[in-house]
């Protein structure tokens, strides 16, 4: 016997929900021995035609907090609904709260057979900076279990693992029948969504529909651990590479930048940059600091919710080097398509990504390679590569052992720029998790600058904007201490109305505004691209 979901398909055999059951009998019982709820956790093997998880990620508005993540690297993508636990992390310190936090929820939660406990985790970028009017419901951390996470990796079956809080005296039949019946009509419903897009042509070409989204935001009322009992509306009440081998180039549909500074047609928010870079160029060149990242935002007019899973399409097919990434708070999408991992630990094994040093790709092979040429002999690019390299080795000294690092960087390859790039290899120190890195890491002088604090406090004074979740770490960790953290680069705040789109240039003696500004505008194509802003060529 199977369990269908109104697609002619089953979505899972009903053994596996029998033992599902099981599970959830046994956790009761293990509720009333240890005097407090437990949360459990099981996956189900998914029939391969369940749903598109982008659609499913796009149409489940019900729960007001979701997560979609692709790793071609990894070949593996996930969608996850709701919340059963969540952690805010208001404090100053948000990624070592989230860390301290995480080994007492971890006791709680009893896995089954081939289940994992997968923790989500988004930051922002920095816990000092007060939030503005468009990140006021995005807290400076968040820590989560999903109630629901559906996985495609590989050729493996489509699994979805049912994360959920267990009493004593909870009726856990009725709460089996319940979960299985809320997973058919989330997926159900991203079936309907996919064929009503697919017949209005929404998919694929811009519309004049108004967007959806869920209710409500995340509260900002401090730290504190609520379970969320089944997961929906729970924040109602808180007031770049080659594509697959294959080279893909970039026009824009808008004017060029102009020619120099101080033209009449400046592009707005120029003549701020400009002041900006000017006077961080001057402290630079008197020896105050030796970089500081300046990044800018631009708001977009687009009925981003109307195409959002082919916008998330979109990156993955042109971006595959990297990460896509997207959460949903309420009536807000962060999504973008990053190149930088953070760290990434398996099995006790970490690398680091350090990616500094921009230069444009070409037209044509030939112009390509002299690009590249040039960006491995500039000064300007190595140097600041170099500041990033030894922030990062520097950050986890005593917490990466056996630090394996190569003499020199080589070229990565986005679709849009091509980066400064070394690999750092280690060993995670055994008193250590992959949130104690993400704490000693973020931000890195990719991101900030260097010194830290310092160039920290630059921004503060002289970008004029909170950056919230944009360029901060956001990622995932298992039971057993694996997980990766990438930087929030390349990405777009999404609401019912448009996109800010956020970018930045590192800031080094010897920068020429005109030309870092050109810079962000290279790395904002990406997500101007998928939201239908630009033509690709």
């Amino acid at each position: 016997m199977s369990i269908d979901i109104g697609t002619h398909a089953p979505l899972c055999d009903q053994k596996y929900v029998d033992v599902f059951s099981d599970a959830l009998r046994h956790s009761r019982e293990q509720a009333r021995l240890r005097g407090e709820a437990v949360v459990a956790c099981y996956a189900l093997p998914l029939a391969e035609t369940a749903c598109d998880l982008r659609t499913l990620f796009a149409a489940a508005t019900a729960y007001d907090v979701r997560w979609y993540w692709s790793d071609p690297g990894e070949r593996t993508r996930w969608c996850a609904l709701g919340a059963t636990t969540v952690r805010e992390c208001e404090g100053l310190q948000p990624v070592s709260e989230a860390a301290q936090a995480l080994a007492g929820l971890n006791r709680r939660v009893l896995c089954f057979g081939d289940a994992t406990a997968r923790w989500l985790a988004g930051f922002a970028f920095d816990a000092e900076q007060p939030r503005d009017e468009r990140w006021r419901e995005w807290p400076n951390g968040l820590l989560m279990l999903p109630r629901f996470v559906v996985e495609q990796h590989s050729e493996h079956p489509i699994m979805v693992t049912v994360c959920v809080q267990v009493e004593a005296h909870t009726d856990t039949e009725r709460q089996c029948d319940d979960l299985i019946a809320e997973l058919v009509g989330a997926l159900d419903g991203a079936r309907i969504d996919a064929e009503q897009a697919d017949r209005a042509g929404t998919d694929r070409t811009e519309t004049d529909m108004a967007g959806t989204g869920g209710t409500g935001g995340t509260g900002t009322d401090g730290a504190r651990c609520r379970d969320a009992g089944d997961g929906r509306r729970l924040f109602a009440a808180a007031g770049e590479g080659e594509e697959n081998g294959e080279e893909v180039y970039e026009a824009t549909v808008s004017s060029d930048l102009p020619k120099l500074p101080g033209l009449p047609d400046l592009p707005p928010g120029m003549e701020a940059w400009t002041e900006a870079i000017l006077s961080i160029e001057g402290d630079l060149r008197q020896g105050f600091y030796e970089k500081v990242v300046m990044a800018r935002r631009e708001r977009v007019s687009v009925q981003s919710f109307v195409r959002l899973p082919q916008t998330l399409r979109d990156l993955e097919a042109r971006y595959g080097d990297g990460v896509v990434f997207a959460v949903a708070l309420g009536f807000q999408v962060f999504a973008g398509a990053t190149p930088e991992r953070l760290v990434q630990a398996r099995q006790g094994d970490v690398s680091i990504d350090c990616l500094a040093g921009t230069a444009p790709r070409g037209d044509s092979r030939s112009e390509d390679d002299s690009m590249a040429a040039m960006l491995l002999a500039s000064h300007k690019n190595r140097e600041e590569h170099a500041f990033v390299l030894r922030g990062i080795v520097g950050d986890i000294k005593g917490a990466v052992e056996a630090v394996n690092v190569p003499d020199a960087p080589v070229i990565r390859r986005l679709a849009n720029v091509q980066h400064l790039y070394t690999p750092v290899r280690g060993r995670l120190s055994t008193t250590m998790s992959i949130l104690d890195i993400v704490a000693r890491l973020h931000p890195t002088p990719a991101v900030a600058g260097s010194p830290k604090q310092t160039a920290l406090q630059i921004i503060r004074e002289r970008e004029h904007m909170d950056r919230g979740w944009y360029a901060g770490p956001l990622g995932w960790i298992d039971g057993e201490g694996n997980g990766m953290f990438v930087v929030t680069l390349r990405s777009a705040l999404m609401d019912e109305h448009g996109a800010d789109l956020f970018a930045g240039a590192g800031i080094v003696e010897g920068s020429e505004p005109l030309t870092e500004w050109r810079e962000t505008e290279w790395k904002m194509r990406p997500m101007r691209v998928a939201l239908g802003q630009e033509l690709m060529r």
